[in-house]
């Protein structure tokens, strides 16, 4: 029987939002079975978090990269030469959507935050680029994407963190849009799931980390072990079970 590890990355093989270590190079190094990777996050933000590293410490192999919830394939090749990552298909959710649905996704999601009942508070700072189009799915963060990762912003993101864990902040969010929304969740499978620890995965029921299993299945994988985070409801990782 083929057996294949797939592996989540943010919070799984890496620290939240750090680099992968090269302990766990090692580890991916000396797997006798293959493996693969289901990311939530786009590869330009893991380029600094798994792909780069991989290389720098030592990795020499090849793999299948799934990243945007899973939906955007890379095949990954490591040899001294340097790392060949080639893309092999994707899924164009504003296309599944239409762009009247699209244009009202996003609306709602700029509106959502101007709303007193999800006001964040003032020790908490918000920074601009809230809403991510990563081309098969939308990842959306109250708090805003921050491009310098110092020590206040660690800090903030904490603050962020256990303020949601004190009062549900984003399971409250995410019962909102998915009434806001309900003809699209309907009609187009939209599905709202937490993303990581701060945001949230706004993508197509299919189209997310149970996408990979298909394709590893018809290349011949009979067995295949998925290890994450957030195998919990609504968290990112759940739709795989």
């Amino acid at each position: 029987m083929e057996t294949i590890l797939l592996f989540d990355i943010d919070s799984t093989l890496t620290p939240p939002r750090q680099p992968i270590t090269k302990e766990m190079v090692d580890v991916l190094g000396k797997l006798s079975v293959p493996f693969a990777v289901a990311a939530g996050s786009s590869k330009d933000l893991l380029d600094e978090q798994f792909f780069n590293p991989l290389f720098t410490y030592g990795f020499r192999g090849s793999f299948e990269a799934f990243v945007s919830n899973g939906t955007m394939r890379y095949r990954c090749a490591y040899t001294d030469n340097g790392a060949n990552i080639e893309m092999i298909s994707q899924f164009d959710f504003k296309k599944w959507l239409g762009d009247e649905m699209y244009d009202r996704l996003v609306k709602t999601l700029e509106n959502v935050l101007g709303k007193e009942e999800f006001a964040l508070p003032a020790t908490i700072a918000t920074f601009s680029d809230k809403i991510k189009d990563r081309f098969s799915m939308i990842n959306f963060i109250p708090i805003g994407r921050i491009t310098i990762e110092n020590e206040q912003a660690i800090q903030n993101r904490k603050n962020f963190i256990v303020f949601d864990r004190e009062t549900n902040y984003r399971k409250r969010v995410i019962e909102f849009l998915q009434e806001e929304l309900a003809d699209i969740v309907i009609e187009k499978g939209l599905v709202i799931a937490l993303g990581g620890q701060t945001s949230f995965d706004i993508n197509v029921e299919g189209y997310d980390k149970r996408y990979p299993l298909g394709i590893l299945q018809a290349e011949g994988f009979e067995k295949i072990i998925f290890i994450g985070d957030a195998l919990f409801p609504d968290g990112n990782d759940y739709a795989i079970q």
